[in-house]
């Protein structure tokens, strides 16, 4: 699921700046560099750390 989020949000930085605007062949490794600051946000909250109470987090969140 991961990799295809991946994949969607590269389109929508290529629709929305350009094909050649961003590099985005990294496998998403610099991604801040390159995805909206709202994406990047609620990303940050979808995938969990190495800890019980935050994987349970990240599980629950939208």
């Amino acid at each position: 699921m991961k990799t295809l989020l991946l994949q969607m949000m590269e389109w929508h930085a290529k629709t929305i700046h350009g094909k050649d605007y961003y590099d985005v062949w990294h496998a998403g490794r610099f991604l801040d560099e390159w995805v909206d600051q709202e994406t990047l946000k609620e990303i940050k909250n979808t995938f969990g750390h190495y800890e019980k109470a935050d994987s349970f987090r990240a599980l629950k969140a939208v």
